[in-house]
């Protein structure tokens, strides 16, 4: 029998085997509302990660944690506006997390829709109604500063349009993106964005200005779209990535 695997890498296979089933293996889900409303239960999660990454400085966890957090909060809110048009309310009363070795790996929304279309309240509901008070409790409990939560939320903003380029026009995901960034100045002097051509037409690719310190823990290593690359080092590794993306099937 071949090495077995862990529940994380289990739950990848089946999901790229089986993309239908949905599956969600192991974890456990928290109501995102529970977590801002209990500042202590947030500031346990930050210690289980840090324990489970080997993470020895504190607000590098706290970092690690809200970006992992917003990277799938983002990809479910934005990536919807984008392909849709429809502003889900990603306020913590409509959200669960999926928490498992101490890592969000998993976001369900309720998918109720903001009570206006507009950019602002669309907006709001992210950031004030989620992302900036969970935010809040990690600067005071572990550090985290407001500039990197910024940055860490305009870069899952980035990374999920990113992501959907791949399946509609780059420069018509950015007509929908920049907005929502330019919504809030802290968020859009954070990172620009950039349509690179590849094999298979052109592709969004946000610059981040900041950095999520994933390179200081063990293991870790620098974003494709990290500060601390070199603007030549970054479309390197775009250009990588459309190549590979080529491959897939």
């Amino acid at each position: 029998m071949t090495d077995p695997l862990d529940l994380a890498e289990a739950e990848t296979a089946l999901h790229r085997l089986m993309p239908a089933a949905n599956l969600s293996v192991g974890g456990r889900w928290i109501p995102a509302a529970d977590l801002l409303a209990d500042r202590q239960a947030v500031a346990d999660l930050v210690a289980d990660h840090a324990r489970v990454r080997s993470i020895t400085v504190e607000r590098h966890a706290a970092s690690l944690f809200f970006q992992r957090y917003s990277h799938r909060l983002c990809s479910a809110v934005v990536g919807t506006w984008i392909l849709t048009g429809l502003p889900l309310d990603a306020a913590a009363e409509q959200a669960t997390v999926q928490v498992r070795d101490g890592s969000p790996v998993g976001m369900h929304l309720t998918g109720a829709l903001r009570p206006t279309p507009s950019v602002e309240d669309f907006a709001a509901g992210l950031l004030e109604g989620h992302l900036l008070p969970l935010a809040a409790h990690l600067r005071e409990t572990s550090r985290l500063s407001q500039a990197q939560a910024f940055g860490n939320i305009a870069a899952a903003i980035g990374m999920a349009a990113r992501t959907v380029s791949r399946l509609r026009p780059a420069d018509q995901v950015l007509e929908a993106v920049a907005p929502l960034l330019e919504s809030r100045a802290a968020l859009a002097r954070l990172g620009s964005f950039r349509i690179l051509e590849g094999h298979n037409g052109p592709r969004l690719f946000y610059d981040r200005a900041t950095c999520c310190r994933w390179f200081e823990i063990p293991d870790g290593a620098y974003c494709s779209y990290c500060s601390r690359l070199s603007a030549d080092e970054r479309t390197r590794r775009f250009t990588d990535a459309m190549d590979a993306e080529a491959l897939l099937p």
